[in-house]
Order: C-alpha cells, then sequence, then structure tokens
C-alpha cells in the first residue's frame, strides 16, 4: 500500500538542509586506511570477520524522555536485579530530555547499572529547528545538557557518551561534528529501513556512509572517529518498517500477549538468524505501561535473552566498546562485567524556579507559542500512552498560560512569515520489497503518524499562500446575513433563543478507517440508543480511504449514523494538507465522495461534511472546495479563545471571528459553506485540547469515575452556557484500549439519553437545526431524521493493484470488484 498514507503519523520534511561546507566532504571508505578500534567503514559484515555463530546477539532496550515518579515503577518492576547468561547484570539505555525530569531518579537509574545518554535540553517540539539547527545549537541542547544532568543527578559526566535527536531528527552535519569537538562517542538517531537484512553494524563517519537518509539532513562530511548505531527498522505485521516499537502501525493486539511475544520474538530473529547486528527495541514507557499484554511479553523476552547463552542485554555504549575490539562468543563471555563507581544523592526538592530565558517581563516569542502550540494541539496522534503525570513543573504550567493569554489576542497566521517550498514527491514503493525507492539524490523521512504521539508531537504553525482570486471577507453584517443560508460567526444563539429553550447538541465523532476491530465498538456502545425524544441517537464517522470495510460503513449507515469525508489518501506530511491546492482537496474529498458512494452503496447526498487529516487546513481552498462540489460543512477547525461563551456554527459569507490555531485559515468570502467550530475541552491543568484523546492532563486511565466527572464538567460547561454544541471528538483506539474510559463515555451516553433537553445528534442535524432554530418544545415534536437504507452484497476482492505505487490492496466492498485500487483521479478504479 502507499507508504506517505499508510505510516499514519510522522510527518515528513523531505527538504535539503544547508551543510557546514568548512568540514571536508567524506570520501568511500577505503578499508585497507579504515581499522578498528578507531575507524570502521559502514557495512553489514560482523567486525572482527567474525561468523555468524561466534558472534555476541546484542539487544539494545532504549526508553526515551523524562525519568519521572511515574515511568519509574515501570522501570522497577521489570528492569531491576536481572542478569545476563555471562552472569554480568542487564544493560538498558535511557535517552533523557531535562523537562519534568526526577534527576534522584536519573542517580537511581545510573546506580543500577544503565546507561544514562543525552535526549536534549529543550526537546523543542518544532522538528524544523532540528533539521535546521546549527552546531552552536546543538551544542548547546546536548553538551549543556551533559554538564546539567552531572550536575543535578550527581553522576559522571564521562559516563554520558551517546545521544539521541528528538523525533530522530538530523541536523546533518552539526550534529556528529558536535559528538567529536566534546568528546562524545556516538549517536542513535539515524534509522536505517534499507539495512535490515542483514543488519547494518555499528561504523565511524571518518568515510562517507552507505546508510539510507530516512529523516534528512544526514552528515555528509567526514567527521573521524564518531560512531553511529544505526537504529534498524523492524517489520510490521503488513511489512511496513518502524523504527520504534510503538511506532508499528500494524501490530498484533494490544491485549495478546501471546501474539506481541511471537511478534517481537520474529523481529529479533531476523537479526539472530542473520548476521548478528543489534537488534534494538527501542520504545517509550507509556506504551508499554497502558498496554500490559504488551508489558508481559517484553518481560517474556527479556526473560529469553537471559536464558539465552549467546545473547545479551547490553546498553549502546557497550557495543560500541566491542566493534572497536570485536572478541568471538568464548571469549566475550569471559570478560569482566562492566563497572561504574556508584554516585551518591542528597535528595532535595526545589520549588519556584523560574526558567530566565522566558521569565517574566520577556517578550513572548513566536517560537513560544509554535512550542506550546506543539503541546496542546490535540490531534489523533495523540494516543492512549502518553506520560502526563508530571504536574509538579509549576513553572513550566505557568508560562503557558502566559503565553495562552497573549495568544488569545494574537491571529498567529498573520505574519509575515513566507510559503515554505514544496516538498518533493515520496517515491514510490517498491513492489519486489514494500519498501520506498531511494536513490542517491532522494531521501524521505519513513515512518508513521501514529509514532508521534508517543516521541512528541509535531505541529506547524505558519501562513499560507491563499487564492488571491477570490474576494477578501469583509466584516460580517447581521442585516444582510440571515438564516437559513447566511450567519455571522458569532456566540449569540441562533433565533435569539434563551438557554433554557435551547437544545443541548452532543456531537459525537470518530475519526479514520472503519475495520473489523473498531465496528466492535461502535457495536457495543452505539447501537439501538435512542434520544429522550425517541429519535435514534446521532454520531458522526469521518472515514479515511485506506484500511475501511466499506461493508461496514454501509452497516452503519445503516444504522442511522452520518458518514463523512476524512481524505482519500490521509497522506502523513502535514504540509502537504497545509499547502494544499483546489485542486488537490477537490481529489481527496470530492473523489472520495464518489469512492465512497460507489463501494458502500450509500448516497452520495448522504456525505455533506469533513474533517481535513490532523485538522489542518488548506485556507481558502478547502472551503472553496466544500461550496464548488455541493457539500455542506467542515468540522476541522479549533478554537480555544471561544469557549465559554461557546463559538456557533456559522457561514463564511463574511469574515470570522475564530481564532486561528492551525493555520492557514480562510480569509476569503466562500458564501453558504458553514463551519462547525471545534470548541477545546480543558484539561485538568487548565489547557485546552480538540480531541479527548488529546488532552495533556487528564485523569487516571483506570478510573471510570474520575473519567466520567471529567466528561461531564466539560458538558456542563456548555449545557450551563449558551448551548452551544458539545463535541466527544475522539478516536476509537483510545476508548478500546482504556476501559475504564469506554465506560464512562457509556455512562454519559446514558445521562445524555436520560435528559430532556440534551440530544446526541449528528454534525449536519446540527447545522439543519442552526439554519432553522426552533426552541425545544417544538424540537422534541419534530419528526425523527430518516434516510433510505441501503443494500450491500459483500464481496472481498483481492490483488488490487494501485497504478501510481503498484502497490497491491484487498478491499471489502458492497459492489463488484474494481479493475484497480481506487485512489486518487480514479476513485471508481476502472
Amino acid at each position: 500500500m502507499r507508504c506517505a498514507s499508510f505510516l499514519l503519523g510522522l510527518v515528513l520534511f523531505v527538504s535539503v538542509h544547508c551543510q557546514n561546507y568548512s568540514l571536508p566532504a567524506a570520501k568511500k571508505c577505503d578499508p585497507e586506511k579504515c581499522k578498528l578500534p578507531s575507524c570502521r567503514c559502514s557495512s553489514t559484515e560482523i567486525p572482527g570477520n567474525l561468523k555468524p555463530r561466534n558472534t555476541p546477539q546484542f539487544v539494545l532496550l532504549t526508553f526515551d524522555d523524562g525519568v519521572n515518579v511515574v515511568n519509574i515503577e515501570t522501570y522497577r518492576d521489570i528492569l531491576y536485579n536481572r542478569v545476563n547468561s555471562n552472569k554480568c547484570p542487564i544493560g538498558v539505555t535511557f535517552f533523557v530530555s531535562h523537562e519534568y525530569t526526577d534527576y534522584s531518579l536519573v542517580n537511581e537509574l545510573y546506580n543500577r547499572g544503565f546507561e544514562i545518554a543525552l535526549h536534549s535540553i529543550t526537546h523543542k517540539s518544532n522538528q524544523t529547528y532540528w533539521k535546521e539547527a546549527t552546531l552552536e545549537n546543538v551544542t548547546r541542547e546536548f553538551v549543556d545538557q551533559r554538564i546539567l544532568m552531572s550536575r543535578f543527578a550527581n553522576i559522571p559526566r564521562t559516563s554520558m557518551q551517546g545521544i539521541r535527536s528528538p523525533f530522530i531528527q538530523l541536523s546533518g552535519d552539526s550534529t556528529f561534528q558536535m559528538i567529536k569537538d566534546n568528546g562524545l562517542t556516538y549517536d542513535l538517531s539515524w534509522p536505517t529501513v534499507r539495512f535490515t537484512g542483514p543488519g547494518l553494524w555499528p561504523y565511524t563517519l571518518d568515510y562517507s556512509s552507505i546508510q539510507d537518509c530516512i529523516v534528512p539532513p544526514c552528515p555528509t562530511a567526514s567527521i573521524p572517529g564518531v560512531w553511529v548505531i544505526p537504529m534498524i527498522s523492524w517489520t510490521d505485521l503488513m511489512g511496513f518498517p518502524c523504527s520504534f516499537v510503538d511506532g508499528c502501525y500494524s501490530t498484533p493486539d494490544l491485549k495478546d500477549e501471546d501474539a506481541w511475544f511471537q511478534f517481537i520474538v520474529r523481529a529479533f530473529e531476523r537479526h539472530y538468524l542473520g548476521n548478528r547486528a543489534p537488534f534494538g527495541f527501542y520504545v517509550h514507557e507509556g506504551f508499554v505501561r497502558v498496554n500490559p499484554a504488551v508489558k508481559r511479553a517484553l518481560v517474556r523476552f527479556i526473560n529469553m535473552i537471559q536464558n539465552m547463552h549467546d545473547a545479551f542485554l547490553v546498553n549502546a555504549n557497550e557495543v560500541v566498546n566491542w566493534v572497536k575490539n570485536p572478541v568471538p562468543l568464548n571469549e566475550f563471555v569471559k570478560q569482566d562485567c562492566p563497572r561504574f563507581v556508584p554516585a551518591a544523592c542528597r535528595r532535595t526538592t526545589c520549588s519556584g524556579l523560574r526558567e530566565e530565558e522566558s521569565g517574566d517581563g520577556e517578550a513572548i516569542t513566536k517560537r513560544d507559542i509554535d512550542d506550546l502550540l506543539a503541546v496542546l494541539k490535540d490531534s489523533d496522534v495523540f494516543e492512549d500512552g502518553l506520560d502526563h503525570d508530571n504536574d509538579d513543573e509549576e513553572g513550566f504550567f505557568n508560562k503557558a498560560r502566559e503565553i495562552m493569554e497573549d495568544l488569545q489576542g494574537e491571529d498567529i497566521a498573520n505574519d509575515d512569515e513566507t510559503c515554505d517550498e514544496l516538498t518533493p514527491e515520496v517515491g514510490q514503493v517498491s513492489e519486489d520489497s514494500g519498501q520506498p525507492h531511494i536513490d542517491d539524490e532522494q531521501d524521505i523521512q519513513f515512518d508513521k503518524r501514529k509514532l508521534i504521539w508517543k516521541i512528541g508531537l509535531v505541529l506547524f504553525v505558519s501562513v499560507h499562500c491563499q487564492n488571491d482570486s477570490l474576494p477578501a471577507a469583509e466584516k460580517c453584517d447581521p442585516e444582510k446575513c440571515k438564516l437559513p443560508s447566511c450567519r455571522c460567526s458569532s456566540t449569540e444563539i441562533p433565533g435569539n433563543l434563551e438557554p433554557r429553550d435551547t437544545p443541548q447538541f452532543v456531537l459525537l465523532t470518530f475519526d479514520d478507517a472503519v475495520t473489523t476491530v473498531n465496528i466492535e465498538t461502535y457495536r457495543d456502545i452505539l447501537y439501538n440508543r435512542v434520544n429522550s425524544n425517541k429519535c435514534p441517537i446521532g454520531v458522526t464517522f469521518f472515514v479515511s480511504h485506506e484500511y475501511t470495510d466499506y461493508s461496514l460503513v454501509n452497516e452503519l449507515y445503516n444504522r442511522g449514523f452520518e458518514i463523512a469525508l476524512h481524505s482519500i489518501t490521509h497522506k502523513s506530511n502535514q504540509t502537504y494538507w497545509k499547502e494544499a491546492t483546489l485542486e488537490n482537496v477537490t481529489r481527496e474529498f470530492v473523489d472520495q465522495r464518489i469512492l465512497m458512494s460507489r463501494f458502500a452503496n450509500i448516497p452520495r447526498t448522504s456525505m455533506q461534511g469533513i474533517r481535513s487529516p490532523f485538522i489542518q487546513l488548506s485556507g481558502d481552498s478547502t472551503f472553496q472546495m466544500i461550496k464548488d462540489n455541493g457539500l455542506t460543512y467542515d468540522l476541522s477547525w479549533p478554537t480555544v479563545r471561544f469557549t465559554g461563551p461557546g463559538l456557533w456554527p456559522y457561514t463564511l459569507d463574511y469574515s470570522s471571528i475564530q481564532d486561528c490555531i492551525v493555520p492557514p485559515c480562510p480569509t476569503a468570502s466562500i458564501p453558504g459553506v458553514w463551519v462547525i467550530p471545534m470548541i477545546s475541552w480543558t484539561d485538568l491543568m487548565g489547557f485546552p485540547c480538540s480531541f479527548v484523546d488529546g488532552c495533556y492532563s487528564t485523569p487516571d486511565l483506570k478510573d471510570e469515575n474520575a473519567w466520567f466527572q471529567f466528561i461531564v464538567r466539560a458538558f456542563e460547561r456548555h449545557y450551563l452556557g449558551n448551548r452551544a454544541p458539545f463535541g466527544f471528538y475522539v478516536h476509537e483506539g483510545f476508548v478500546r484500549v482504556n476501559p475504564a474510559v469506554k465506560r464512562a463515555l457509556v455512562r454519559f451516553i446514558n445521562m445524555i439519553q436520560n435528559m430532556h433537553d440534551a440530544f446526541l445528534v449528528n454534525a449536519n442535524e446540527v447545522v439543519n437545526w442552526v439554519k432553522n432554530p426552533v426552541p425545544l418544545n417544538e424540537f422534541v415534536k419534530q419528526d425523527c431524521p430518516r434516510f433510505v437504507p441501503a443494500a450491500c452484497r459483500r464481496t472481498t476482492c483481492s490483488g488490487l493493484k494501485e497504478e501510481e505505487s503498484g502497490n497491491t490492496y484487498y478491499m471489502r466492498i458492497c459492489n463488484r470488484c474494481p479493475r484497480v485500487y481506487p485512489w486518487l483521479n480514479n476513485p471508481r478504479g476502472v
């Protein structure tokens, strides 16, 4: 299948980086000149020319980000007091970032013999910052962190020898020159999808690297003595690579321990039965913690390694040391265990510390807003496992509130920035390997959107080149803008009703593909429910194309639920959506409408709304496409300014007062197109979130009562206010893997069903009511929405080739099989 859309979530930056031309360009490696221990050519050959059976199989288990009182419990539970078969303690590497870290716990990990490595001070969420970082930038991030960590964790500076860049985003030569200049040893940030079987062994940068450049810019200079430990990708159940375990898209059921154990073992065996390149288990603790079956599978795998005579859990620096001086297995097991000097810790709690650069009185910069929004931005990439439990960092949250207050009066789309250059096209996928074709002049970043919540969210806040052919929107004139065809953007209740006379609408939406997995949740919690007016509840499904079972879309439609559009490709390159032209969005959504109608066998006119992937608007293009093609509304535009009282749906005949959180937002007059604002929730720390599963600080995921109260409090802000529609926007996976949240949601739905003045309806019903607002006592007497049931002759189609990429798919549909896999420009698959 198509890689760019399959790999849902790592936002791709495919661009050229200005390298440091003062460094000499690397030449092709000369094995006669490049000799261990100081130099090694990039190669899949085993160091020391050993045979695989004589080579220790090293296993690298790493965890990223802050060390805190929550994740330390996982580490204590699964890692402490373990030894390999050679009687040496197991090794694990922690790539630690600064914010929210408890340095007394870093000291504890060090004293347990684990490796502490560097993951930056700021962990800035603006990926472009890392991509374009200068030598000075990366030196401050990592070398200053080494000083910081040594001082506050009280561990030797020289014990920290390695780095991993946030978002595994290299900074070209700068990253590796910094390592060399400051006496560090290695980097473990560079993924490979090309050299996985046989795997690429660690090597130095004395000479040019043969490694594929997945997240450019990669180094091109000769930087002698700096070691690269390649991140050798796993292969998921669909055959696609993933650098982080929690970044794999197609995985076993998260509740199936045996399947996960086998999944891990299969990945391990590709190394163990091959050239025994180090096997990496790169993961984020939150994923392990919230998925007990995965945790148990990992423990079983660790137990297995402990009982093997030729496999060893070691840290990253130990791998480099062995490669420098490779010895066969029979000698390795006789070597002394690594030693370290224990470090004392006089544990101290410090409060009220202000970060000087962003302290009181300092100007709030554009980057401040970017970085905060990246924390607050609440798209579907935040899933169940995010670690939020750092609420003792008062300084951080106070600063964040200051920025948000400043943001209330700012339209961050209206600045002086120019549009980014268009990014190169992602390479086509090889039929033979299932991997993207990469040639010497083309580098692509290859991972998926699902990974981002686990390693940090990338948010782009920048301007968009608008379509100047459209007339600029003017300030709304209420005398000219009248319902049902026009409404000014406003918090006033339509029809000038009083809140007590206004129906409280609840909008429950789910995004992405409809599959045999998530349909079980929908059947369980949504089917056979009615509101107090005896009409069936309404729910809106924003459906994307890939992996969707169209016979199940038909089923949802026949249950009376609304089917809406979420794009054909769901491309993971957010810049693609930001810069999409009218032609682009037309192909994505209008072609999808044709596709969905044909293969789910539902009326084309029943699909009236859209939600853009990543809630990333394309400026005027999004809304012009809606108007040009007889659609009705968009539900992709969040607001944090108009939450109490909430912003009611409105049309784009005139300029909008809504804050532009994810620009570009529309500026043209596009009459008759409706905007349903995504009114943000407020999390436990007072920060906004548009998706429920995107809230940063939430109740314990196992506490049903706390979650129910959390939902009810969010609802009451609407119900006790101006009764603007209350949105429960969520992704099914979050509900499925958190049973307590699921039970809380069911309780909330039950509550709404029993209220005389609140109603679960779909998005199009909300627009229809706003067009013709009637008071509550009339609304409850109206006829229920009707639809014409749609038949489905369920058919399974296999071996469908997508012509543009050459990938092969199967589909379940309600019609005859298409000739090829439906895609952009060919939604019928003819």
